[in-house]
């Protein structure tokens, strides 16, 4: 009888430890939502450029972005997250190539990286084609560009609850597509963009807990796919061959700000 009553309890522990596991199965969809949709704001790429052509046949420019992002939807959706900042911070160096007729590459790069309980990695490009400089040349009184690109990024989070450790692994790859105009006044140069960004993301929710000496690893994933409108506005300045360019974008329900310092040659 003591056998049999002390396996119940040895089973009655393990459940309750397990239960107090880390599922991702146990969020609702609109906190799986959330969490996705906040680490995808935060990793699209950005290439805070306007819609001109800056050199005739050939140009280059090198810089670093760094941008914030709310994390009020991550918040709400993970527990015990009171240590998260209320912006996310991200950063990426920057390379944009300019050619003929108004053709351009723009690139962007974060190798993978921890600071304190956050891992990041992004890689990003853009096509983009500056209109007004093959058609309408003489006709609009502003540049009229379009872009296409795509962003692959991972976001690794780690927290703590009820004990147990837990990571969130959020891989995901984006595609963008917009249009902008801008016009130079002197030495700035405001702009304006609209698009279409859309996502197929992956969470992956792994949690480690000790029970009665041994560790047991739980986990569960998530695929989905999202859409969102894309709206930005930006001002990018001219000092010689020096550029600063501030932007504010609303993405996947989120307003997200951010700063570029860069060369162009």
């Amino acid at each position: 009888m003591r056998f049999h009553h002390a396996a119940l309890v040895s089973l009655f522990t393990v459940s309750q430890a397990f239960a107090a596991a880390p599922q991702l199965t146990n969020l609702s969809l609109p906190n799986v939502d959330g969490i996705m949709e906040t680490f995808a704001a935060l990793t699209n790429f950005r290439p805070l450029e306007p819609a001109s052509s800056w050199a005739k046949w050939f140009g280059v420019s090198v810089g670093l972005v760094a941008q914030g992002t709310p994390a009020r939807k991550l918040k709400a959706a993970i527990p015990n997250s009171g240590d998260v900042p209320s912006i996310l911070p991200d950063a990426y160096a920057v390379l944009a190539l300019d050619g003929p007729w108004g053709l351009g590459l723009e690139g962007g790069v974060f190798p993978t990286t921890t600071i304190k309980d956050i891992t990041l990695r992004q890689y990003a490009g853009n096509l983009k084609w500056t209109i007004n400089e093959v058609f309408f040349t003489d006709v609009l009184p502003f540049d009229w560009a379009v872009r296409a690109g795509v962003t692959d990024s991972y976001v690794a989070f780690k927290y703590a609850i009820a004990g147990t450790q837990d990571t969130i692994n959020y891989t995901g790859t984006h595609w963008n597509f917009s249009t902008s105009i801008s016009r130079k006044f002197w030495f700035l140069e405001p702009y304006v963009g609209a698009g279409y960004s859309t996502q197929k993301a992956n969470i992956h929710n792994e949690g480690r807990i000790t029970l009665l000496g041994s560790t047991f690893n739980v986990s569960t994933s998530v695929d989905r796919t999202y859409k969102s409108a894309l709206a930005y506005v930006g001002l990018q300045t001219h000092i010689w061959f020096m550029n600063v360019t501030l932007q504010a974008d609303y993405q996947y329900k989120l307003v997200n700000y951010a700063f570029k310092l860069a060369a162009k040659f």
